[in-house]
């Protein structure tokens, strides 16, 4: 697996140096098209993309990789023992306007053409770009490193999420949708004076109360009601870091490290709502 990890850390080094290097009104302009999950596409989304399947099709141990901006898996090496997720830009809107964006991955187990149980997933992690370059690997520990004269090196091991925090990450727009979960979760923030904080890229804000506490959610919604965040290359890598990390996370029904994909059946591309907390958030009580 470790060269998988660093083939992933190497293409998140290249789209670093892109988007440092490259006019970002232009990296921002959409294309005509939009993505599986009715996305509307922007230029470095396709460039992001091209560059981490081009690298990860070089690793002999992958079966199969699978991203947002492809309609089914590719097969990379029948003999392979795993499947790599991804979404190669995660807040690609916020590109024109040089804010944070990243790029998150899963590795599983690929036992089963068919069935991806998030319970099969082993390591995880993502780039995040902003004034510096980091990116966070998750196996058994939570590792975070950052681009230093173009080479990641290690600023933090075994990091573990405060079980306390100040801050919630949510877009209140949202909030006519009323789930009793999210009300609870919005009265106990605003009873403690906690402050909101949103960048509305899922790697920025998830990072800031990974580091920092607190919880960030994306809901269902009326005009969305199984949410916005795709399982297999957002909430399950992110579920699996906070659960590595000591918090939690629910899809406002469960746990996401329960789901279980079937692909002859359902899309890929399926979405859930989620809640990333820490842990003095007892989400089963909500």
């Amino acid at each position: 697996m470790k060269e998988i990890l660093d083939t992933i850390k190497k293409s998140i080094i290249t789209i670093a140096f892109m988007l440092k290097n490259n006019n970002s009104l232009n990296l921002g302009k959409v294309t005509n098209n939009t993505n599986n999950t009715g996305d509307m596409v922007k230029k470095f989304d396709i460039m992001s993309n091209e560059i981490l399947i081009r690298n990860l099709k070089k690793c002999s141990n992958i079966k199969r990789i699978f991203s947002e901006e492809i309609e089914e898996p590719i097969m990379v090496n029948p003999d392979g023992k795993y499947m790599v997720t991804f979404d190669p830009l995660d807040g690609s809107g916020n590109l024109d306007v040089n804010i944070s964006s990243g790029t998150i991955f899963g590795i599983f187990i690929d036992d089963d053409d068919n069935i991806i149980k998030a319970s099969n997933i082993v390591a995880a992690g993502y780039g995040l770009y902003s004034a510096a370059t980091q990116y966070v690997e998750v196996i058994d520990t939570i590792n975070i490193y950052q681009m230093i004269n173009g080479k990641m090196e290690l600023i933090k091991a075994n990091h573990i999420i405060p079980s306390k925090g100040k801050l919630y990450s949510f877009n209140h727009t949202n909030y006519d949708y009323r789930h009793p979960t999210l009300t609870r979760l919005i009265s106990k923030a605003h009873s403690l004076r906690h402050s909101c904080r949103w960048a509305g890229c899922m790697v920025t804000d998830a990072h800031r109360i990974m580091l920092k506490g607190g919880w960030w959610c994306y809901p269902g919604t009326e005009k969305n009601y199984h949410g916005k965040i795709r399982l297999l290359y957002e909430a399950i890598p992110f579920s699996y870091i906070f659960k590595i990390g000591k918090g939690q996370n629910s899809s406002f029904s469960g746990d996401i490290m329960d789901v279980v994909i079937d692909l002859s059946k359902e899309s890929g591309h399926k979405r859930t709502p989620i809640i990333l907390a820490s842990s003095e958030y007892d989400l089963q009580s909500f």
